[in-house]
């Protein structure tokens, strides 16, 4: 497992999925705690597997998203946080199981 978050420079997170059960399911833990995560088709270039993600748009709901993937053992594939570095967008990886 990787935890790196240090979001000043985020525009968003990008958590990228194994199963698309797995997504819903996580959308909807979000959902019913309160938040508005956005479920998106990623890029093949970032997934392995499947092809969906969730936009998250706030450090500390990655963070509760984190916790509830490790919690109920979510099969995720990586968590990205998109952010510029050297005037380039880039999807930095600051998560993995």
């Amino acid at each position: 497992m990787i935890l790196m978050i240090a979001g000043q420079n985020a525009k968003y997170y990008l958590i990228v999925f194994n199963s698309k059960n797995h997504a819903y399911y996580l959308e909807s833990i979000l959902k019913k705690s309160g938040y508005n995560p956005k479920l998106i088709n990623v890029p093949k270039y970032l997934s392995k597997h499947c092809s969906l993600g969730l936009i998250i748009y706030d450090e500390n709901i990655v963070k509760f998203s984190i916790e509830k993937i490790e919690e109920k053992k979510l099969d995720i594939y990586k968590v990205y946080k998109y952010c510029f570095k050297n005037r380039k967008k880039i999807y930095e990886v600051i998560y993995k199981s």
